[in-house]
């Protein structure tokens, strides 16, 4: 294995200010999409893309009032009901999302899509179930404002969501595993029945899937279709529709966009790769097998207006936060770039044990976690801050936190080893992956086999000898290591920074470790010459001979 050097470190849209009584209005920015953009890159009959970080118009409660279509059709949702959709920021990854409370009137309606009588067509749902207590059939979408052509929740089997057109197509049953996850949730009628999709997982096909509106209110609605008070209980964080029926490529592709921006793992049996919106595969399922738990990332791709710039996964095993140079209170917050478009850095990990226990062969008292992660890097990514709970790796006495990077699964003293720093209850750093990189967490003891006062493991990250007390990393040359300068609060670039007890401008530092003499009394240093200035100021302030009695400064030249 080689050793890493790491280093410390646009659809142009018109937004529509509804003024009410009462009412203050907060626009979500609003970025100009460019000719084309759409979920996935897929823009075959696209007629509703509803996102939940750009558009919303709120009043002074923080209920909806207008989502802004960003399709290109304008069929933008709106509320003049009283009912009380709310927009609930950083809820899902990062990113915002409209909650729809359960057993209530909430909903939101927008213009006819023109689908009447269709029998192939697809929708996608990124949304986050939050109800326990879910009653059955509760609404969820409609292509018009009829119980026949909507999607309700069902209880029965662990749950599921089924599309009632003209019979049922619906989603695999124990939907309830998905309650407050973030969840991919597709259907696609090909003109022989409908289908559901949870997070790539097929549901039974059936029905024909006709959308048959059977009266004169063609408005779709999310939420209460008809005022019964049996809204499902979901944050919704971005509704699509197509006029057609997607490809199982092109449902791949709109899966993957929603997956990687909302921190959901798509089934691995079922919808293993994620893919960029050309087609490319940016998370080989192949070639990480092994790595196939709690899958996200985060990258920008121009064609589908993607920009996620910090993810999490939705479970909580996932642990890892990352964020492009930063992690923000949100997405829209963090002020990092990406530097060129369909930049992905994605990543997942084996399953092993969150334990740190596992040996690191050549690293005093060094232990790692059993779980190792993997990162499969494409196009432009830069320096990320990575970050993971304190309480994932607990820590004795003298003990340093460590982010681990190797080029391969075995983990020794040849890899990359950071230091992590804490910030409130997190541990985090900042590292600049390779593709293939793969990735684990650990710590290590402060043991210093040679007595520079520097561990073991410092040495290690600086790249210096922990067996040799004359090699340790000194940037400003000062004689006194840096990591010493650190612990005493001086300036490690600056010459003249050092902690001098005794005020004989020798560092105390020297005095101990170097020359024997004692760092608490100004009569103590070292003087080969006996001419009454110690060596160090002679060599490392003035620059004269300190074996050559009659070579020091004299200023005023008066011997």
């Amino acid at each position: 294995m080689s050793r890493h050097r790491t280093k410390p470190f646009k659809l142009f849209t018109l937004c529509i200010v509804l003024v009410q009584i009462f009412a203050l209005t907060a626009l979500q920015p609003t970025p100009a999409l460019a000719q084309g953009t759409a979920p996935g890159c897929v823009t075959s009959d696209l007629r509703l893309w509803l996102k939940a970080n750009t558009g919303l118009t709120v009043n002074a409660s923080n209920v909806v009032t207008y989502w802004n279509d960003s399709s290109g059709k304008s069929k933008h949702a709106t509320t003049n009901d009283g009912t009380t959709p709310t927009r609930l920021a950083n809820s899902m990854n990062f990113n915002p999302s409209v909650e729809f409370n359960n057993n209530s009137t909430d909903r939101l309606y927008g213009l006819n899509l023109l689908m009447e009588n269709y029998t192939k067509w697809s929708t996608f749902f990124a949304i986050t179930p939050k109800a326990h207590d879910y009653s059955n059939n509760n609404d969820f979408f409609g292509f018009s404002n009829r119980i026949y052509t909507h999607f309700k929740y069902v209880t029965s089997n662990g749950g599921y969501l089924e599309n009632i057109q003209n019979g049922s197509g619906r989603t695999p049953t124990g939907f309830n595993a998905n309650l407050h996850k973030s969840t991919v949730v597709s259907f696609i009628a090909d003109g022989a029945g409908s289908q559901g999709f949870t997070n790539g997982a097929p549901g039974p096909k059936g029905g024909s899937g006709k959308i048959d509106h059977k009266g004169n209110d063609y408005r779709y609605i999310i939420g209460d279709y008809a005022s019964t008070t049996d809204a499902w209980g979901v944050w919704l964080g971005e509704l699509i529709v197509y006029g057609t029926n997607l490809t199982t490529q092109q449902r791949r592709q709109v899966e993957s966009y929603l997956a990687l921006k909302y921190g959901t793992t798509t089934h691995q049996s079922y919808a293993p790769h994620y893919y960029a919106g050309d087609g490319t595969v940016v998370w080989n399922s192949t070639t990480n097998a092994a790595y196939s738990n709690d899958i996200t990332g985060i990258g920008r791709e121009d064609c589908q207006a993607l920009n996620q710039k910090q993810s999490t996964s939705h479970n909580a095993t996932g642990l890892v936060t990352i964020g492009r140079g930063t992690i923000a209170v949100d997405n829209a917050a963090n002020p990092f770039t990406f530097a060129a478009n369909k930049s992905y850095l994605i990543w997942g990990h084996n399953g092993g044990t969150a334990t740190v226990g596992t040996a690191i062969t050549g690293i005093s008292g060094g232990q790692r976690m059993g779980r190792i992660w993997r990162a499969q890097k494409t196009g432009t990514v830069g320096s990320v801050l990575v970050r993971i709970p304190t309480s994932a790796i607990p820590l004795g006495a003298n003990e340093f936190p460590l982010l681990i990077r190797s080029t391969d699964a075995t983990f020794n003293s040849s890899d990359t080893f950071v230091l992590l720093s804490t910030s409130g209850a997190n541990y985090q750093a900042g590292i600049d992956f390779a593709n293939g990189d793969f990735f684990t967490f650990g710590k290590a003891s402060n043991a210093d086999t040679d007595g520079d006062g520097v561990p073991n493991i410092i040495e290690v990250i600086d790249g210096t000898n922990p067996n040799d007390p004359n090699s340790y990393k000194d940037t400003d040359g000062d004689l006194v290591p840096d990591y010493v300068e650190s612990q005493e609060g001086t300036n490690p670039n600056d010459p003249l920074s050092y902690k001098d007890s005794d005020g004989d401008g020798v560092p105390d530092y020297v005095e101990t470790k170097l020359d024997g003499t004692n760092p608490n009394n100004a009569n103590s240093y070292k003087d080969s010459d006996g001419d009454g200035v110690p060596d160090y100021v002679e060599t490392k302030l003035e620059g004269t001979n300190p074996n050559d009695p009659l070579s020091y400064k004299d200023s005023d030249g008066d011997g």
